[in-house]
């Protein structure tokens, strides 16, 4: 069934009528998609339990099947059969039902006549017989024959007729209790009341009673199937919802590691943007000692270790931070593969989108200029170059940091120049050039871990789509019925079914 379980609900109030009542039974089938699946009235009888299939339903009549049938009910040893053969004259079908409690004990029966022995009259068995007549055949009346009453005293007899009208009228109204004895005479007024209530059923009265029976039926299957079937719905809605508490459960703890895992990387990386940067700038004062060594020796190829003594500086700081930053991301991969299952390394291969621009080749060093204009133009020219690398520094790679700088400064001072100006000027261009080359450095290892981050994040979105707990019970609703509103429905269907199969007793009683 596709439908929400509406359907059964669709009759605000119970039917009143029978007409209704149909039609209502009806719906219920086409709202469960079981329209194909009406039972016929009727049922398959249990096996003889003497290997002869006395249990399937006897028809003791002498001659042809006739338009009437009456079902002689009862248990063992009440005198069932011998009730059955006293109405033998009767021209209606007599119907020996087998063992009550068998799917074929009351069959398509016009009147039911309930054997039961004056020794043990309406024990539990007669009544629970008595109280289902009128579910199983649909209101059909109900005579209690009773038999051995040669066991009692002629003065005795009354007084039990009595008690079991009594007791019987407590189970149904209008219910006929008649003696019954073993010769044919003693069956004359079974068979006279028995013949009455067949005047009775007229071709309506007895398609009414049928209806009643086959929805009786219908309505019996229905309420073990919806027994079972919400039995099993209710545990199929617990399963749903264990998973669904299971997966919100382990959906928190796993965002709880996402949030552990990410705050340690952003972490580290303020930490190592801070350690780069202290990392250059503990070089300053031997950077700055070399540059005044090499100018004070007036050595051209000091120019060039200098060079060489910043790039170094830069290439440590470079590994340092690769080394921290390799620990880190080894460390995310192996908590993301051991706690979600999800290896990182392939996506850690690719080329991050937010990767540091590589900046251009290095400024070359500038020529010395002619005697004579050497100090204002060299001097320029250095402050000039120095701009240079400061404006190009945070996009430079090691080799591009701009240490041309350095060999524009010791080319654009005289030797005459005084010391302690040349100190301050070596000073500020060693501060403007670490300053750039610890911006470089932050920045590339921000741009590392910030991309290490964002393949986490990736990461962490793909878990949670996966990690999306199931539907609850409540989403299921529309892919199946209800089962346990379907049940209310069919029980208050089978009550009025049954005020409408009393009210053909009382009836019978205002008629009688």
């Amino acid at each position: 069934m596709n439908e929400p379980p509406a359907g059964p609900r669709a009759v605000p109030s119970p039917p009143t009528d029978l007409e209704g009542l149909a039609r209502a039974v009806t719906e219920l089938h086409t709202a469960l998609g079981l329209s194909g699946d009406r039972p016929t009235p009727g049922g398959t009888p249990d096996e003889a339990p003497d290997g002869t299939p006395s249990d399937v339903p006897r028809d003791v009549t002498a001659g042809g099947a006739t338009a009437h049938v009456v079902a002689v009910v009862g248990e063992g040893g009440r005198g069932r059969t011998t009730v059955a053969r006293q109405l033998a004259p009767i021209p209606a079908r007599i119907i020996d039902a087998p063992p009550w409690g068998s799917p074929g004990a009351l069959p398509d029966a016009d009147v039911v006549v309930v054997a039961v022995a004056a020794g043990s009259p309406l024990g539990m068995g007669e009544r629970q017989v008595v109280e289902a007549a009128a579910e199983r055949t649909g209101g059909a009346p109900v005579l209690i024959a009773v038999t051995r009453l040669d066991t009692l005293d002629e003065e005795e007899r009354p007084a039990l007729l009595s008690y079991v009208r009594r007791r019987a009228r407590t189970i149904l109204p209008a219910v006929r209790v008649v003696p019954a004895g073993r010769t044919p005479g003693e069956g004359d007024d079974l068979r006279a009341e028995v013949a009455a209530e067949l005047g009775r059923a007229t071709p309506e009265a007895q398609a009414r009673r049928r209806l009643r029976a086959t929805l009786g039926e219908d309505l019996a299957l229905l309420a073990e199937r919806a027994t079972r079937e919400a039995a099993s719905q209710a545990q199929r809605r617990r399963q749903r919802e264990a998973q669904h508490a299971a997966a919100e459960k382990a959906l928190a703890e796993g965002e709880k590691r996402w949030e552990i895992i990410d705050a340690t990387l952003t972490r580290r990386c303020a930490q190592e943007v801070t350690a780069a940067r202290t990392r250059v700038r503990d070089e300053r004062e031997s950077l700055l000692q070399d540059v005044l060594a090499a100018h004070e020796a007036g050595d051209p190829a000091a120019a060039a270790r200098v060079d060489r003594a910043a790039r170094a500086i830069l290439a440590q700081g470079q590994a340092q931070a690769d080394a921290a930053l390799t620990h880190d991301r080894d460390e995310a991969v192996r908590q993301v593969r051991d706690r979600f299952r999800t290896d990182l390394t392939a996506s850690l291969a690719q080329p991050p989108d937010t990767a540091h621009t590589a900046a251009p080749e290095p400024v070359p060093a500038p020529a010395p200029p002619p005697s004579g204009s050497r100090r204002r133009t060299t001097a320029t020219a250095a402050a000039g170059m120095t701009l240079t690398v400061v404006t190009l520094a945070r996009g430079a790679s090691v080799q591009a940091i701009g240490i041309a700088g350095l060999t524009a400064f010791l080319l654009a001072f005289d030797h005459r120049e005084h010391g302690k100006a040349r100190a301050a000027a070596a000073r500020d261009q060693v501060d403007r050039i670490v300053d750039a080359a610890a911006d470089w450095l932050a920045r590339y290892t921000e741009d590392a871990y910030t991309a290490l981050l964002d393949r986490v994040r990736e990461a962490r979105d793909q878990w949670r789509a996966a990690a999306a707990p199931p539907g609850t019970a409540d989403d299921h609703r529309a892919e199946e019925p209800d089962w346990g509103r379907v049940q209310e429905r069919v029980a208050e269907l089978k009550r009025v079914l049954d005020a409408l199969n009393r009210r053909q007793y009382v009836q019978h009683g205002e008629v009688s």
